[in-house]
C-alpha cells in the first residue's frame, strides 16, 4: 500500500465545464439521453450532467488516482455534487480546503482568516455601493432593471470572503459588464482581482485563489512522497494558474483555455512560416 501511495497520481480537477456541464451545453441527442447527473440545484433536482465519456473518465480518475476537485463552488454547492470524491477538496475559488473527512483544514483556515482582515472593510464598502446601484439603476447608465440583478457577499468560516454580482438573464450581460467596468474605474481595487464568468462578476481578495490552495495542498501531500505525479484538469483561463502548479495539464475540447491556446499557437506558427528561409 505504501509503495502504491508513493507513486499514485494526484489529479487536481475543475468541475463545471470540465467533468460536467448544464444540460443545454450538451448538443448531441445521444449524449443528452445517456447523460448522468453531475450536480444538483438547491431543490436537489439535477442541474449539471456528465456525458457517457465524462462519466467513464470520472470512474477512471476515482479508481486510478487521488482525485481532488478544485472549484469556485462554495462548500454548500460542493455538497450537491454527485461524484463520490473521497479525498481532499478545494472550494470557493481556493478559500477553503476540505479534508477527506469533509472538515475545513485548520491550518489553511487560519491563514485565510488572517489574510482577510485587511480586506473586509473594503468588501463591505463595495457591497453597500453595489446594493445602492442596483436599487437605483440611474446611478450608472447601464439600463439594468432593478429586478434583473443582485449582489451577494459569499461567506465561508462564518465570515465574508468575496463579493459576487449576477444577472438573471443573459440579455443583461452587457449591462452587468458596464457595472463591472464602472466599479474598476471608481473604486480602489488594489489587492483584489476580478473574475468574470458568464452571467456573474466576482471581486476576490488576492489571497484567495485556486493556485494558492493547490500549491499548499500539493506541498503537503508530497512531503512524504515527493515523486507523485500531479495532473491539472481545467477548461477556463482562470484555471490555468492552478494547472501550472501541476506536472501535466489536461484540457477539454472546445474549452476557453484550449481556444486561447489555439489562437496563440496559430499566430506563432504563422509568424514562424513568414520568417522561414526560402
Amino acid at each position: 500500500m505504501t509503495a502504491n501511495l508513493a507513486t499514485r497520481p494526484l489529479i487536481f480537477t475543475d468541475l463545471d465545464d470540465t467533468l460536467f456541464q448544464t444540460g443545454r451545453k450538451i448538443t448531441d441527442d445521444r449524449e443528452r439521453r445517456l447523460s448522468l447527473p453531475g450536480a444538483l440545484d438547491r431543490s436537489l433536482a439535477p442541474r449539471s450532467f456528465m456525458t457517457p465519456r465524462q462519466n467513464n473518465l470520472v470512474q477512471w480518475l476515482l479508481t486510478g488516482a487521488e482525485t481532488i476537485p478544485v472549484t469556485a463552488r462554495g462548500t454548500d454547492e460542493m455538497a450537491r455534487v454527485c461524484i463520490p470524491f473521497d479525498s481532499w477538496a478545494i472550494t470557493t475559488h481556493g478559500a477553503v480546503i476540505l479534508t477527506p473527512e469533509g472538515r475545513a483544514d485548520a491550518q489553511w483556515q487560519q491563514w485565510i482568516t488572517e489574510q482577510m482582515r485587511d480586506y473586509l472593510p473594503r468588501l463591505f464598502t463595495l457591497e453597500r455601493h453595489l446594493s445602492h446601484m442596483l436599487a437605483d439603476p440611474q446611478a450608472v447608465s447601464s439600463h439594468l432593471p432593478v429586478e434583473a440583478g443582485w449582489c451577494r457577499m459569499n461567506q465561508e468560516y462564518g465570515m465574508p470572503v468575496y463579493l459576487v454580482m449576477k444577472v438573471n438573464d443573459s440579455q443583461h450581460l452587457a449591462a452587468l459588464n458596464q457595472y463591472a467596468d464602472w466599479v474598476e474605474q471608481t473604486f480602489d481595487l488594489g489587492g483584489f482581482y476580478v473574475h468574470r464568468n458568464g452571467n456573474n462578476v466576482a471581486w476576490l481578495p488576492e489571497c484567495i485563489g485556486k493556485a494558492h490552495a493547490v500549491k499548499f495542498l500539493l506541498n503537503r501531500l508530497r512531503a512524504e512522497h515527493p515523486d507523485r505525479p500531479a495532473l491539472g484538469f481545467g477548461d477556463s483561463l482562470s484555471d490555468f494558474s492552478f494547472m501550472q502548479q501541476c506536472d501535466f495539464m489536461v484540457l477539454p475540447q472546445r474549452s476557453q483555455l484550449l481556444g486561447a491556446l489555439e489562437s496563440t499557437l496559430s499566430a506563432a506558427i504563422s509568424q514562424g512560416e513568414n520568417h522561414a528561409p526560402t
